[in-house]
């Protein structure tokens, strides 16, 4: 008997691929920057994570994916296929933010006691910025939590929140000025989400029955422009 929900969990909003199972209170994971955010490379990452677990398909009890904001092609991929394993096997989804599985993996790598949560800036091109503030939340183990909204603006920083925030993300490294700003404790720019850091976050929420059928999942772009139109 398994001990605790069998979870697939999908990522591709940043363009590299990243698929973690769940079991029995462990996590495996595989990733590979190889097609960036190719629908074959999930669904072969899939099959891998599940091998070694000694599973089928038929023992998920949930997918959980990302829904953005992100590469728009690899977010629309994520969620294609989460889509699609989820209704081929009549499964619910659990439904992330990629910008709060960026604070996820921060928070896996950094000593939680060293600030109060996470300035999340991921780049989204165009000079602007995907942010979002996530403050550590209680519990064992601590995920973080969202505050107020996320948001898709100039690369600057924003005002901060009372209380210590570290910043996270790739923003850090295309604007190296961020890494300047004053306010922050710290800035890390080589952050990659990983799914396996954020599964414990959708343990919790499959737990607490917070899942979307997955014909009802909506992408997050935050902003509908793709390109920088041409003048003249």
């Amino acid at each position: 008997m398994s001990n605790g929900p069998i979870l697939l969990g999908l990522d591709a909003s940043t363009g590299r691929c990243s698929v973690a199972l769940m079991h029995d209170g462990a996590v495996i994971e595989r990733a590979s920057s190889e097609g960036l955010g190719h629908s074959a490379i999930l669904l072969t990452l899939t099959e891998a994570v599940l091998a070694e677990a000694g599973l089928s398909r038929g023992a998920l009890d949930a997918i959980v994916c990302t829904r953005g904001p992100g590469a728009f092609t690899g977010v629309r991929i994520t969620v294609g296929v989460a889509q699609g394993l989820a209704m081929g096997l009549d499964l619910p989804v659990v439904v992330l933010s990629s910008l709060q599985v960026v604070a996820e993996t921060a928070l896996s790598r950094q000593d939680a006691g060293s600030q109060d949560g996470f300035l999340v800036l991921q780049d989204a091109r165009m000079q602007e910025v995907y942010g979002g503030f996530y403050r550590l939340g209680s519990g064992a183990p601590a995920t973080t939590q969202l505050v107020g909204e996320e948001w898709v603006g100039p690369a600057q920083l924003p005002a901060l929140p009372a209380g210590r925030w570290a910043g996270v993300g790739s923003a850090f490294a295309e604007h190296p000025d961020l890494q300047s700003a004053s306010g922050l404790v710290s800035a890390d720019q080589g952050v990659i989400p990983s799914m396996a850091a954020a599964m414990p976050l959708a343990a919790r929420r499959f737990a607490d029955n917070d899942c979307t059928q997955p014909q009802y999942i909506e992408p997050t772009y935050l902003r509908n422009r793709v390109a920088d139109i041409p003048r003249g």
